[in-house]
């Protein structure tokens, strides 16, 4: 689509693997329609991913639905320690293969099975298995880890002053 001038390079996909793809606007109703039958949208990093569709949407000149959205990796960052928290790292940890990364397709499967494994491994544990409820308390985890993250930022300037 015409972006005014704007580019967009994402890992993994080079111009040649578009000669021949439909456009955004080309599949956008379908897509449009899809995203309205559902009741959540997953995504794995959800904020990239949001971001993109609506700016997609909005290049197009149409809203996408007005959708809740999960996010796994909010999950994975309160419940799992594993040195980082890339989708690769993920998959490795409840044995998810992952090819071609970076591909919307290949990450969109890794993530949901990683997202099965994750919610399967709270058998027994207090997990809600109520979508509103996970996103209720998907927002308080990501407000947490947002003043967790603004303390250490604000102790590491206080510790490096003069």
């Amino acid at each position: 689509s015409d972006d005014g001038g704007k580019t967009w390079n994402p890992p993994g996909i080079k111009p040649e693997d578009l000669v021949g793809q439909p456009s955004f606007k080309d599949v956008s109703r379908k897509f449009f329609n899809e995203m309205s039958s559902v009741d959540y949208m997953v995504a794995f990093n959800v904020k990239f991913d949001k971001d993109m569709i609506d700016n997609e949407f909005k290049l197009i000149g149409m809203t996408p639905p007005n959708k809740q959205w999960l996010d796994p990796l909010i999950w994975i960052r309160r419940f799992l320690k594993l040195g980082d928290n890339k989708l690769k790292t993920v998959a490795q940890h409840f044995k998810v293969e992952l090819e071609n990364a970076h591909r919307a397709d290949a990450d969109a499967k890794a993530a949901a099975l990683a997202t099965i494994k994750f919610i399967d491994s709270f058998e027994g544990r207090a997990m809600p298995d109520d979508p509103k409820e996970l996103a209720d308390l998907e927002k308080a985890w990501d407000a947490d880890q947002k003043v967790i993250n603004k303390s250490k930022y604000h102790s590491k300037i206080k510790m490096n002053k003069p």
